[in-house]
C-alpha cells in the first residue's frame, strides 16, 4: 500500500539524516566548522519533525524549505561579518542543494525500488 507523499517524504528524511550524523575527519578548521553547521541543521530539521509528528501534521518539501531558508538566515547573521557575502552565499547554497538533491534523489529511488516491487509482484500472480 503506498503511503502519502507528506509520510514518505519524512521518512526519507529521517532515514537521510541518520545516514548524515556520522563524523568525518575534518582537514581544516573551515570544514570542521562546516560539518558543525551541518549537524547544527540536522537537529533542528529533527526537532521539527517530531513536532510536525506530534502535532499530527506532515512534514513536506515546503516545510524543510522554510525551515531551512530560517535556519541558515539566522545563522548568517550570528557568523562574523570578516567572511564575504558572496562566499558565504555561495556555501549556504551548495550546502542546501547537496541536502535537498540527497533527499529527492532518496525518495526517488525508493519509489522505482516500490514500483519494481509492485511490478514483480503482479508478474508473479499472473504466471
Amino acid at each position: 500500500e503506498p503511503r502519502p507523499a507528506p509520510l514518505a517524504f519524512a521518512e526519507g528524511l529521517a532515514l537521510l539524516l541518520r545516514r548524515l550524523d556520522q563524523s568525518r575527519g575534518s582537514r581544516t578548521k573551515e570544514m570542521a566548522a562546516e560539518w558543525r553547521d551541518g549537524m547544527a541543521f540536522n537537529v533542528v530539521v529533527q526537532q521539527a519533525m517530531a513536532a510536525a509528528q506530534h502535532s499530527n501534521e506532515g512534514f513536506t518539501l515546503r516545510s524543510l524549505h522554510a525551515l531551512a531558508c530560517e535556519h541558515f538566515a539566522a545563522n548568517q547573521r550570528r557568523r562574523p561579518q570578516r567572511e564575504a557575502a558572496a562566499a558565504q552565499d555561495s556555501r549556504l547554497h551548495v550546502t542546501s542543494v547537496r541536502i535537498l538533491f540527497s533527499t529527492l534523489h532518496g525518495l526517488v529511488l525508493k519509489r522505482k525500488a516500490e514500483g519494481l516491487g509492485a511490478l514483480v509482484g503482479l508478474r508473479r500472480g499472473a504466471a
